[in-house]
């Protein structure tokens, strides 16, 4: 009997052992480890920015201050931290007068470059921005070289300085200011009148008047001295350098004015990124437009003005004017003839010229 029992409790015991195997939850396979994270690559650290020194001669009302004032700030903008302009005004790197050499020679790496100050290096920019044409305010001249520099004109003569046009900068007509009054060409006899030089300084003399070539930021100085009896210049100009303080009579005669390309040497434009150059060419045109709106604008402020700060203006009868433009057809047969000499397609320039002339004048009636 008794083992009956032992048989039936093992056989439970048994069971039991069985049935908790059953019951119990297996453990679960070890988690493999999370493989380490791949290494990240560095951001490249963005390019310095380029530092380009720009130099003007003026002080900071002048319209030519005021247009390199425009394209800079166009310029950094669009650039977005890939440009910096290193923007000085007045003469710390040279004169007014050497902006050429400045220039080509890297020490300064965009300027604004007046060819009249270097006869003969830039010769068909010198004729075409400073002979005496009939011009009616600065946005024409602008129109006028714009399209002229489209058509590839100035090309040569900036290929062989090694500059690299940017976009081209002008003035507005220009008149005679001067310490006695001048009505007519004989009135200047004796006179010291001052040119940009070249081809304005020949035809100053032309007139009948002793031509004095200096950079413009010079003549405040020559006209207190005496060195000069007066100029050719724009109201603009006056105004912003205070010349009406020492040139009390204008002669709104309008004959010549003053063009020439803002530039950077070939080196220079070479070692600046595509997009950059991009940026410069898109910008050009509105640049050279602003610089001459500005001129037009203080032109027109400055002649309300005038009067209040004891400035005569002369505005010549259709006889005083005659007596003004008649040696400037000979001067103009004698410029055109020696360019022609020198391999420049003056026919197809001039008739460009009068085209493009005409064109603006047609659609500002």
């Amino acid at each position: 009997m008794k083992k009956g029992r032992l048989l039936i409790l093992l056989i439970l015991a048994g069971l039991l052992l069985a049935i908790g195997a059953c019951t119990r939850t297996a453990t679960p396979p070890a988690a493999k480890p999370a493989p380490a994270p791949s290494p990240t690559t560095a951001p490249k650290p963005a390019a310095p920015a380029i530092t380009l020194k720009v130099q003007t001669f003026f002080n900071d009302v002048h319209p030519v201050t005021k247009g390199y004032t425009f394209f800079i700030n166009e310029l950094e903008k669009r650039a977005a931290g890939k440009v910096k302009i290193d923007y000085v005004l007045g003469d710390p790197y040279g004169k007014h007068a050497n902006v050429f050499d400045l220039v080509s020679g890297g020490v300064v790496d965009f300027a604004h470059i007046l060819p009249g100050y270097t006869p003969g290096r830039l010769p068909l920019m010198e004729f075409s921005g400073t002979f005496p044409f009939d011009w009616k305010n600065a946005e024409e001249v602008s129109y006028v070289h714009y399209k002229l520099a489209a058509k590839g004109y100035f090309d040569k003569e900036l290929g062989a300085a090694n500059f690299q046009y940017l976009f081209g900068m002008q003035g507005a007509p220009y008149d005679l200011f001067s310490r006695s009054l001048v009505k007519v060409p004989a009135d200047l006899k004796g006179m010291k009148i001052r040119g940009a030089g070249g081809v304005m300084s020949r035809w100053v003399e032309a007139e009948g008047a002793i031509a004095v070539s200096m950079a413009s930021a010079e003549q405040v100085v020559a006209l207190q001295k005496g060195v000069i009896d007066g100029t050719m210049i724009q109201a603009a100009s006056v105004a912003a350098m205070k010349l009406y303080e020492v040139t009390k009579f204008q002669n709104v005669i309008h004959l010549s004015t003053w063009y020439g390309p803002m530039a950077t040497t070939t080196a220079t434009w070479n070692k600046l990124p595509a997009d950059v150059q991009k940026i410069v060419k898109d910008i050009a045109q509105a640049a050279s437009e602003n610089i001459g709106r500005v001129y037009d604008e203080q032109g027109a402020v400055a002649m309300k003005e005038f009067p209040k700060l004891g400035v005569q203006i002369y505005n010549p009868t259709a006889d005083d004017m005659a007596k003004w433009l008649a040696p400037i057809k000979a001067l103009l047969d004698s410029e055109v003839a020696k360019l022609k000499a020198a391999g420049y397609p003056m026919d197809n320039f001039m008739k460009d010229f009068e085209q493009f002339r005409s064109e603006w004048r047609a659609s500002h009636k």
